[in-house]
């Protein structure tokens, strides 16, 4: 039998971003994604690529601060 992926919540990142008072370098950056992309991701004409996503969302489960991730 085989498993399936575990399924990530969505997270606002936008919410996020400015709950915590950073520009889209400062949040976007420590997760591995330029600027652009992130301004991209934000107004949802990109996806988030799954590595991504489960970067983000392990950070936001375990209340890391995404900038201390790395």
């Amino acid at each position: 039998m085989s498993k399936k992926a575990a399924k990530f919540q969505p997270i606002d990142h936008v919410a996020e971003r400015n709950a915590r008072n950073l520009s889209q370098p400062a949040y976007w950056k420590p997760l591995g994604v330029t600027q652009s992309s992130g301004s991209r991701y934000e107004a949802g004409s990109q996806k988030i690529p799954a590595a991504v996503q489960k970067l983000a969302y392990m950070a936001y489960r375990q209340n890391i601060a995404i900038p201390e991730v790395q």
